[in-house]
């Protein structure tokens, strides 16, 4: 469901439905340790792997590496140090990816914002983006 929040990342991860979660101010934690906020289950990650932090007043994205033993890697690049992230980067974990999008830009997300004012419901987000990117793109 649509809940204003500019930011969200997609996470696939192999045998396991796509995931859409939206980022909040401050840090979001990620590894294999059940206490990340995004848990990610492969043998590749790090119990506390890496994290991102988001500043909502100055809109911005930032990745952390923490020292993992297999790395982050962003765009195919292994990552060393604190990285901006954009639109449509995909942040890789072991074999999970996790695609980000921006709302202001992406029409997909526009789409739903403009189905939940109209006041349809749209738990079922993974369909509306089959049907937008089969008739669309």
């Amino acid at each position: 469901m649509y809940n204003g929040t500019m930011w969200h990342l997609v996470i696939e991860a192999l045998n396991t439905p796509r995931k859409r979660m939206a980022l909040r101010s401050g840090i979001t934690r990620i590894g294999r340790g059940s206490t990340n906020e995004i848990l990610v289950d492969d043998s590749a990650a790090s119990r506390f792997h890496a994290f991102i932090e988001y500043k909502p007043e100055i809109n911005t994205l930032t990745l952390t590496d923490l020292q993992s033993t297999n790395g982050t890697y962003l765009n195919r690049d292994r990552i060393s140090r604190p990285t901006n992230l954009k639109n449509k980067d995909t942040i890789r974990i072991g074999q999970v990816l996790l695609h980000v999008v921006n709302h202001a830009t992406d029409h997909r997300a526009q789409l739903l914002r403009v189905l939940h004012d109209l006041g349809v419901k749209t738990t079922s987000q993974d369909h509306i983006f089959y049907v937008y990117d089969k008739l669309v793109v």
